[in-house]
């Protein structure tokens, strides 16, 4: 059997950090970025999974206060508890579906995670480094030029942040490549224009691009580009064509598992870090409880919560809906919690 038809028990990382319903968003954002992870998933004192809280939902709540010696963004957070400003609809799918059937599913919503559950229960999480992995060892060919779509706008690291907010908002996948001279140092996305509010228009471009790239060129083999992918911790890959550029998201490689070509995705927001947090009350974090899964053995676990899914609108906690499991001709329940 081709690995990738594999159940997601063997490809999911496990066991999983969450945070609590009623942690503070500062504890949460601590969290994130001790572990360099861009959600987490959040459960309530039963360990039930209540919703997903994502850096953008920190970007958000947060007011940016300046930038540090390195010019990253500092943002302060507001206080309130993680339930009242996660994300309650949490896509889910069972262990014994096929990555396949999950790379589907990334695709078919845009997603960054899937997460995955038994009778209600957190076991695990397959993000965008288990697709990575999986490409990567499977040694799947085609080049990584034919990854990319569209042509990306590029504004200079120095212009203002309006101008690079108006070539984005012009451009089909919404990025932008950022140029240093002609060196691509970053990508600017429609996402961080709402990051780009709290500062002054004026301000450089450079202090709101993230700047996790790798350049590569065309003809570099799909598993080769995902591996340096995953080596470099690079969220976008860049390919230089004369003067244009072309913007490959991680999301790109569920498409290849599929055989399929995917048209530029707004990407997550990771720019920017926290003012001091306070330490966190011992009850708020935990790891999802160890559960048996299904029919194959499940993988070591050899990575944390991966990239975030789009750009989840603002909701208040609910407790979740009763559900049947999966049943076999569903590959995945979008439950709203």
């Amino acid at each position: 059997m081709n690995e990738l038809d594999t159940s997601v028990a063997r490809h999911m990382h496990a066991p999983v950090q969450t945070v609590r319903d009623t942690a503070q968003l500062v504890v949460a954002a601590r969290v994130m970025d001790e572990l360099g992870v861009s959600a987490l998933p959040v459960v309530d004192s039963t360990s039930r999974l209540m919703g997903v809280l994502e850096r953008s939902h920190l970007v958000r709540a947060g007011r940016f206060r300046g930038a540090d010696a390195s010019g990253t963004p500092i943002l302060s957070l507001p206080e309130g508890s993680v339930a009242e400003h996660m994300h309650s609809t949490v896509p889910v799918i069972a262990p014994t579906r096929s990555l396949r059937e999950c790379a589907r599913r990334m695709l078919e919503r845009q997603l960054y995670r899937i997460f995955v559950v038994v009778d209600h229960e957190l076991v695990g999480v397959v993000g965008m480094r288990e697709i990575l992995r999986a490409v990567a060892s499977e040694q799947l060919e085609g080049q990584l030029g034919d990854l990319a779509t569209g042509v990306a706008p590029v504004v200079s690291v120095s212009a203002p942040v309006s101008e690079a907010s108006a070539r984005c908002a012009q451009a089909p996948g919404a990025l932008s490549v950022v140029l240093d001279g002609d060196s691509p140092v970053g990508v600017f996305s429609l996402g961080a224009i709402d990051l780009g509010l709290h500062s002054h228009p004026r301000d450089a471009t450079g202090l709101w691009t993230d700047r996790a790239v790798l350049e590569l060129a065309a003809d570099t083999p799909a598993h080769v580009a995902a591996q340096r992918a995953l080596d470099s911790g690079a969220r976008y890959l860049i390919v230089r064509d004369g003067t244009q550029y072309r913007v490959i998201t991680r999301l790109s490689f569920a498409g290849r598992i599929l055989g399929e070509r995917v048209s530029d995705a707004a990407p997550p927001i990771v720019i920017g870090k926290w003012e001091a947090a306070p330490a966190a009350p011992g009850p708020a974090l935990g790891s999802a409880p160890p559960r048996s899964v299904p029919s194959e053995a499940v993988r070591p676990p050899t990575s944390p919560v991966s990239e975030p899914q789009g750009e989840p609108t603002r909701q208040s906690a609910q407790r979740p809906h009763a559900e049947a499991p999966d049943a076999p001709d569903q590959p995945e329940i979008e439950r709203k919690l």
